[in-house]
Formats: C-alpha cells, sequence, structure tokens
C-alpha cells in the first residue's frame, strides 16, 4: 500500500501505534448494489480513492443498459 500511495497515506508515530493497537474487535459491512467490480491496472498518473484500490466500477451493460434499477 506505501509502495503505491506513496506520501498520500498518513504517517503514525510509535505513540499513535500504540494508542490504537488492539483497540476493534471486529468491523462489518453489508453493502447492495447493482454495479460490477473489476481489476484496473492504470497507472498511477490517475489519481483516486478507486484506482488506488485498482479497482473499476461498472454499471453499465456492454450494450449500454443500466446494470440495476437506479436507486
Amino acid at each position: 500500500m506505501r509502495e503505491r500511495l506513496g506520501n498520500r497515506l498518513p504517517k503514525f508515530s510509535e505513540e499513535d501505534n500504540e494508542l490504537l493497537r488492539n483497540t476493534m474487535d471486529f468491523v462489518g459491512l453489508n453493502q447492495y448494489t447493482a454495479r460490477f467490480i473489476a481489476h484496473a491496472t492504470d497507472g498511477p498518473e490517475k489519481v483516486s480513492f478507486y484506482k488506488d484500490q485498482e479497482i473499476e466500477i461498472i454499471a453499465q451493460w456492454e450494450r449500454g443498459d443500466m446494470i440495476g434499477e437506479k436507486v
């Protein structure tokens, strides 16, 4: 992650690390959407939340119809 995002990631001191260590037991997330996610390997010149994760969001079929109903 540091290699991909470089100085855009925050830097934590050892004191910060100790304060945060073992403070979370479980994180759960449910998300429902009518989109597909695909792996994207665009170069680092395209900076965004999704490009950082190397994903592309696809909301339409190839013929142009929306994948799901508009919400």
